[in-house]
């Protein structure tokens, strides 16, 4: 905005000098005449004087003219001087545009000279960012290639495992891997309770198996395995006892009996303890069961990651070679007259026969190398 009012500025100040500057040339162009004309009657008089001839000197016309030119060059002088003055004004006040002009331009310069630079650099963060859009975009084909790759090997291993365990229905390998987990935490689980439970039982043989003791009741007696056993008919009978009994009896074999007492009480507690940590551990791998089966259900979609990938994936040219093969196989059998048990197809998933021998050379190389793949993904689960 500042540019713009001083350049129309400048321009209204060079159009009223070059407009004085016309009329100061139409004054000088005047004043030339003026001049002419001066000269031209001082010749005339010089002539006139130089003949001696005062009565032809005298004429009207030249002494009319000459007040005429006297008044007009009396007025129009001060007008010329007014019009220099205002020219000096004019050229000083177009100096000092001029260098305020400079100034500005000199200011303009520079600013344009940062957003050239900005724009340089704009420039080359345009490129970095085309390069890592066409890196991004290359790294996302070969994603969908490998996503692509990675449906069809689940795909096929779902087909292969529901052909090798004769499901009527599809199977799901993550749906199995999970299965698989939780069933090894139960079982594990199974094991710590099953050792708990042989301790008891070893503790409790050895008890029975030893003989009472006449007289008085042998709290926490040693066992073969180590460690306290004490009864609840023992403690009973202990409590049961009249207060003359514990001053009858040795102080020392009393406080032993009640030490007995406290250590086997400490040590039913401790396996109380530990049976409820376990019981733990087994109520919340259901509840973490529980949910997950909540959550499904409540979503009523896919949950597991191979379902997802399959999503949208129609039968692949794999499915249709693979009941190439079959076809081949059983028109083999029929060529040959073997006796052949039931065959249905339903729904892409082939029910084979229970015989082993059955399945060609080819196709058992195919079941193979896909339970080769289920062992290493459940191992990498696990």
């Amino acid at each position: 905005m500042d540019d713009e009012s001083l350049a129309a500025e400048n321009a209204a100040l060079k159009r009223k000098l070059q407009s004085k500057a016309e009329a100061l040339l139409i004054l000088s162009r005047e004043l030339a005449n003026c001049k002419r004309e001066r000269d031209y009657f001082k010749e005339y008089i010089d002539k006139k004087q130089i003949t001696k001839e005062p009565k032809e000197f005298i004429d009207f016309e030249v002494i009319d003219v000459l007040p005429h030119k006297n008044e007009r060059r009396f007025v129009i002088s001060p007008e010329v001087e007014e019009l220099k003055k205002k020219l000096k004004a004019a050229h000083a006040e177009l100096k000092e545009l001029r260098k305020e002009r400079e100034c500005h331009s000199g200011v303009a310069w520079h600013q344009r000279e940062e957003l050239i630079q900005e724009l340089e650099e704009s420039k080359l963060r345009t490129r970095e960012l085309a390069s890592d859009l066409q890196a991004l975009i290359d790294e996302k084909e070969e994603l969908v290639t490998e996503r692509d790759a990675y449906r069809c090997k689940v795909h096929r291993l779902n087909h292969e495992i529901s052909i090798l365990l004769k499901s009527k229905i599809p199977m799901d390998i993550d749906a199995l891997i999970v299965e698989n987990k939780y069933l090894k935490e139960r079982f594990d689980q199974s094991l710590a309770e099953k050792e708990m439970t042989q301790q008891m039982l070893s503790k409790y043989k050895a008890m029975l198996d030893k003989k009472k003791m006449k007289g008085t009741v042998k709290l926490g007696a040693n066992n073969t395995c180590g460690g306290l056993v004490v009864t609840h008919k023992q403690v009973q009978q202990l409590l049961e006892k009249d207060f003359s009994f514990w001053k009858t009896q040795n102080l020392e074999l009393a406080m032993g009996d009640l030490r007995s007492l406290s250590l086997a009480l400490l040590e039913s507690l401790q396996d109380k303890t530990l049976a409820l940590l376990h019981l733990r551990k087994t109520n919340k791998i259901l509840a973490d069961r529980v949910n997950a089966l909540e959550t499904e259900l409540s979503k009523r979609s896919s949950v597991f990651p191979s379902q997802i990938l399959l999503e949208g994936h129609s039968n692949s040219q794999m499915d249709k070679n693979l009941n190439n093969i079959v076809k081949e196989y059983k028109e083999n059998m029929q060529a040959t007259n073997k006796p052949e048990e039931e065959y249905t197809e339903e729904g892409g998933i082939v029910q084979v026969p229970d015989n082993d021998e059955a399945l060609p050379p080819y196709l058992q190389e195919l079941v193979r190398k896909a339970m080769e793949e289920i062992t290493l993904n459940s191992g990498a689960c696990d």
